[in-house]
């Protein structure tokens, strides 16, 4: 907006909310009997003298009644959406007994569900934006939390990836790299959507866009060879005139070079249903299977998680009319949400819809990636005909977009930084540069970029940062926690949002703790939690509101410190130490690389592998002929070495008797120039600590294996120094706790669960398991995980750790009544895992009734003994323990995949049976064991988190 227009009122979102109540479906015209959105008033008298002449901004009906279902409070932009939300709920929602309450300025919304007193959601994520009238009674009839697919979509969807992993094998065998595999697979998943969708439109009215000899049903049944050559000489090379005309989607052939694979893949995708007939966009399950694809993949880099692209989509607020731009587009998603948010809210003529989906959204990416984004944006709408595979850094853009949205690739190497008036190959600066050239005088961005380009104290980013806030508006800076992008990275990023055209005067920072998904590093995805800044962020963005999360910081300020945007420094709620007192790493030290010379002796030699923590667990013996290339850094008393990995804690400070070895060059070598500025022991407990691994992860780099570079990265890394005596009474301090953790160490060797439980167990005449049953053993229950969710608590292997049932994780099934008789525990039924892997075969645990009613999965079996000659207890920690691990061991069958125990099995199993009085007596025994070895870990645990606590007060 121009410093010369007036404010925008309210009634400026009230256009907004009409476009998209319109585009929605509702009947927003007054006059017409069939109008169910009703503005500053109730649609009854009766309903207005409840209200007492207050008026609302919108009441919305149940079609054809005078049942007021939904209230939508609007302010104008800049103003709290909290007290909106609370506006709605007193003044008009409870008078008028109405059960559902949204609030917006147009562009974020929130909501409430008064019966149940929570936001609304949809698959367990927060709705934030408008609804049809549709789905908004199903909130009514269903609660706060209503599920959008169909069990069937759902239960196809988790086949959809494990069919991915079996595809994914079959064409490695064909010599497919990664990538090419992965697309492949996309194209067959491509055709089985698009035809779904086909069949779609004829239930619906709509007219086809392919004919059906082109479509699934027509070829999926046709023998291998036929199905072969029918895709590559029929149905490609149609799609390939219809789709590429004006961008690549298809390649003329498979790569896929056996028919078989070909056939056996159609095969395995034809009995799934993957599109949800009641969603608005069809290509949902194509982006569930790249989000579900990308964990512990990859092809992470081209994936931006979906709340963090919503949330950035809906900050930069990409209008109709305007033309938005992603230099690095992967999968497509800023260009797919951004698409979604224009279509929402702009009049759906037939001249419009042709602008949006051919002159709206531009994208470039360097990697055949860009197949997947023009099929991403196929399915969402089209858009797909701008989407370019080449370098975006090759070829410079001027003032030519009015929006940048995107996530670029972090750490890589450029060879057109002399195209940027830059003389370096890091890539980081190059493209922020190039994001920002792109810009038309008044356009904005939103780039997501890594923590380092903001504190970075090399000439090159402080440059880059002065011409930001010189040239651009930088609007604020948004800092996510490093867990956004696992688990396939831990890097520390931000959200810049920028204007161009005007310098800057004050910085507004935000500071994201949490984004409404758990702190895991898990391959099986981030799942959902209750603690979301993203929605504060939401609420006060307008505003720009100070907050215990968010500041505002001018430029003079940011000027003297070095042009730095790091939003941690500037928290007033720290007390945080100058600049002064941090240096550099390597002023105060020497990076080491002195090679090893020949020797005729056998040496020790250590990699990362063989280093825990500060721990040696072991060394390769190796001679000067047969040691490996990375074996090949000397080291000496007082050095220390740190592992370069990403997220690797592995450090050690060389004594005396470790002079002699020789260190991989997975290493960082450092040795300390004045131990009277600098104490080797203090430096080590320095990089032992989380910041200095955050730091280092901030500065990380390389496509597969992320590491710093000693070269480049390590002059960046900074250190606290206090002065000599204080590093000596920190150092004294952590002496005494580090002599108790070595102490507990030592305890906790001896208790080795493994070897006590062993001995507890003493000779006696054994019987086999199937004499002491009363009642099983007997297999679990199966069902397809759309049956998950809701209903009767169910145990799985997740659930059992050393013996003990973790009942606080236990997820629940729906069940039928004769179903859960059949599997329904009993008390003191012992639970046992019967398949998966050597590891986890065996691993039991009683149930104890923590629940009215439980049964237990299908990889689980269950059975009673007699109590009157067993104790259960008893049982279940023999089997636990080395001797009946060693029998079901021997009686494991294997499988492909996995190796499993049957119910016979089980029976035959022998096991020493003393009088019941001395089996107590066990049992309490190894109680107490369990007990004691919990408490030492737990002492252990609180002692580290005491000294990394200490360390970090040093860097605040």
């Amino acid at each position: 907006m121009s410093a010369r227009q007036t404010k925008l009122l309210e009634s400026a979102t009230r256009k907004k909310i009409d476009r998209l109540l319109e585009n929605l479906g509702w009947s927003t015209d007054e006059e017409s009997p069939d109008c169910n959105v009703f503005t500053e008033r109730p649609k009854t008298l009766s309903q207005q003298k409840k209200l007492k002449g207050k008026q609302p901004d919108y009441v919305l009906y149940k079609s054809k009644s005078d049942i007021p279902i939904a209230i939508i409070e609007t302010k104008k932009i800049g103003k709290n959406l909290d007290e909106a939300l609370n506006d709605g709920i007193k003044k008009y929602a409870k008078p008028l007994d109405v059960p559902l309450v949204f609030a917006s300025d147009g562009i974020f919304f929130s909501s409430w569900h008064l019966k149940e007193n929570k936001e609304l959601s949809i698959d367990d994520e927060p709705l934030n934006e408008l609804i049809s009238e549709k789905i908004l009674l199903r909130f009514i009839d269903e609660g706060s939390n209503i599920r959008t697919l169909s069990e069937i979509v759902r239960y196809t969807r988790s086949e959809l990836i494990k069919n991915f992993e079996w595809a994914n094998n079959l064409l490695r065998k064909e010599g497919l790299r990664n990538l090419d595999r992965f697309v492949e697979f996309s194209n067959i998943l491509f055709l089985k959507l698009i035809s779904e969708i086909e069949i779609d439109k004829e239930k619906t009215g709509e007219k086809r866009i392919l004919a059906e000899k082109y479509c699934w049903n027509t070829f999926k049944d046709l023998s291998a060879e036929a199905l072969y050559g029918y895709i590559n000489n029929t149905v490609l090379p149609y799609l390939v005139g219809k789709y590429n005309k004006t961008g690549d989607v298809f390649q003329e052939n498979l790569k896929i070079k056996r028919p078989e694979n070909l056939k056996a893949i159609v095969d395995k995708l034809s009995p799934l249903t993957l599109i949800n007939t009641d969603s608005e966009i069809k290509g949902d399950a194509f982006e569930y299977f790249l989000k579900s694809l990308v964990m512990g993949n990859d092809l992470g880099e081209y994936f931006t998680p979906r709340h963090i692209v919503k949330i950035m989509v809906k900050l930069v607020d990409p209008k109709f009319g305007e033309i938005i731009y992603d230099p690095a587009c992967g999968t497509g998603g800023f260009l797919i949400e951004t698409f979604k948010h224009i279509k929402k809210s702009c009049k759906l003529t037939k001249k419009n819809i042709e602008k949006l989906k051919h002159k709206t959204v531009f994208g470039v990416e360097l990697t055949d990636t860009a197949r997947i984004a023009k099929m991403n944006m196929i399915l969402t709408g089209d858009g797909h005909t701008n989407i370019k595979q080449y370098d975006s850094l090759e070829n410079p853009v001027k003032d030519k977009y009015d929006v940048v949205l995107t996530n670029f690739p972090f750490s890589q190497d450029t060879d057109f930084g002399n195209l940027y008036g830059f003389d370096t190959s890091d890539a980081n600066p190059i493209f922020l540069k190039h994001i920002m050239d792109s810009l038309i005088d008044d356009g904005r961005a939103g780039v997501i970029t890594f923590q380092g380009v903001l504190y970075d104290s090399t000439k090159t980013y402080v440059d880059l940062r002065k011409y930001l806030l010189t040239n651009f508006n930088l609007e604020a800076v948004v800092k996510l926690h490093n867990f956004v992008f696992r688990p396939y990275t831990g890097v520390h990023t931000s959200i810049l949002i920028f204007n161009k055209g005007k310098s800057t005067k004050k910085v507004w920072f935000f500071k994201i703790d949490n984004d409404g998904f758990k702190k895991t590093s898990s391959k099986k995805g981030r799942s959902p939690i209750k603690e979301n800044d993203l929605e504060l962020l939401e609420t006060i963005w307008s505003e720009k509101e100070t907050t215990e999360k968010s500041w505002e910081v001018d430029f003079e300020t940011i000027k003297t410190n070095n042009y730095i945007l790091d939003v941690d420094m500037y928290n007033p709620k720290k007390k945080r130490k100058k600049l002064s007192n941090f240096v550099s790493i390597l002023e105060t030290t020497d990076l080491i690389k002195d090679t090893v010379s020949p020797f005729e002796e056998v040496k020790r030699y250590l990699k990362t592998g063989n280093l825990i923590e500060n721990r040696i667990i072991d060394f390769d013996m190796v001679t000067y002929k047969n040691k490996p290339s990375r074996a090949n850094l000397l080291v000496k008393e007082n050095d220390i070495i740190f592992a370069k990995m990403e997220s690797t804690n592995k450090y050690l400070l060389i004594t005396k008797n470790l002079e002699d070895i020789i260190v991989s060059t997975g290493f960082i070598v450092l040795r300390i120039k004045d131990k009277n500025i600098l104490s080797p022991e203090f430096l080590k407990y320095i990089v032992s600590s989380d910041m200095f691994l955050r730091d280092k992860n901030d500065l990380a780099h390389g496509s597969t294996q992320r590491a710093v570079n000693e070269t480049n990265d390590l002059p960046k890394l900074m250190i606290p120094l206090p002065s000599i005596e204080v590093q000596q009474d920190i150092i004294m301090k952590f002496k005494t706790k580090y002599e108790k953790i070595r102490n507990i160490g030592r305890l906790l060797e001896s208790l080795s669960k493994e070897k006590i439980e062993g001995s507890f167990f003493i000779d006696a005449e054994k019987k086999e398991l199937g004499d002491l049953l009363t009642d099983g053993p007997q297999n679990g229950i199966y069902k397809p995980q759309n049956f998950y969710g809701e209903g009767t608590p169910i145990i799985r292997i997740d659930n059992i750790y050393d013996g003990e049932l973790i009942a606080n994780n236990i997820k629940r099934i729906k069940l039928t009544s004769n179903e859960l008789d059949t599997y329904r525990l009993n008390k003191n039924d012992i639970i046992l895992n019967r398949v998966n892997s050597e590891e986890y075969i065996g691993k039991c645990c009683i149930y104890n009734n923590e629940f009215t009613d439980c049964v237990f999965e299908s990889n689980m079996m269950h059975f009673q003994v007699d109590e009157s000659l067993v104790n259960p207890k008893y049982v279940m920690y023999y089997l636990s323990s080395k001797h009946g691990k060693k029998q079901i061991l021997t009686k494991i069958k294997r499988a492909i995949n996995q190796v499993s125990i049957n119910q016979s099995d089980i029976k035959s199993l022998k096991i020493p049976i003393p009088p019941l009085k001395k089996q107590k007596e066990v049992v309490e025994k190894i109680d107490l064991h369990i007990k004691t070895f919990n408490n030492l870990i737990e002492m252990k645990n609180d002692l580290k988190s005491e000294i990394q606590k200490e360390i970090n007060k040093l860097y605040t």
